[in-house]
């Protein structure tokens, strides 16, 4: 069985960044995805973008991830918030000293940045692979993956996104709505 400080479950944007800051600072990670890493990075995978705040952006940057993305991005000048033809919107503008309030990026780009990094640190990737069990408990936890290999760690993290079966399982709700906006 092998041991891991954490185990991640979710080796998206957020698991996969975890994993790396953890590993900066020595803490070994596990990080199991079902999704197999070269569909992610295909070109036709995710055409989807991400704004990631300037706070974001100076973590990403001090993990070493920022180096990887730099110059792929096109900076956040402005946020102007309407709601259709109504009257009134927000409109966020920073002062002239602040620079940008973050930086909008390709998600496919982030991901390619995120696997090299992950590349050479010393977190230990199960993709495609999968949690068939998990068992926890006060100070310890095992997961055993489709694979048929077993892991121990002292903390797992949930990182699934919205539909995680860690969540439910937990019996942690969320409250769900729909919007009738639509982002153009």
């Amino acid at each position: 069985m092998q041991r891991f400080d954490v185990i991640i479950l979710g080796g998206g944007l957020v698991g996969l960044t975890l994993a790396i800051a953890l590993d900066k600072h020595g803490v070994s990670c596990a990080v199991i995805d079902p999704a197999d890493p070269a569909k992610t990075i295909a070109a036709g995978f995710d055409g989807r973008v991400s704004a990631i705040s300037s706070s974001s952006w100076k973590l990403l940057k001090a993990i070493g991830i920022g180096d990887r993305l730099e110059g792929k991005g096109c900076p956040i000048d402005r946020i102007w918030v309407s709601d259709g033809l109504q009257p009134g919107a927000l409109d966020f503008v920073p002062d002239e000293d602040d620079g940008a309030m973050g930086i909008m990026f390709e998600n496919r780009e982030t991901r390619i940045a995120l696997r090299d990094a992950a590349a050479e640190s010393g977190i230990v990737q199960f993709q495609p692979d999968r949690a068939v069990s998990v068992e926890r408990e006060l100070d310890s936890v095992r997961v055993t993956l489709a694979s048929g290999q077993q892991l121990a760690g002292s903390l797992l993290v949930a990182a699934e996104g919205r539909n995680s079966p860690t969540r439910e399982a937990a019996g942690i709700t969320v409250a769900h709505w729909q919007y009738d906006h639509v982002a153009m």
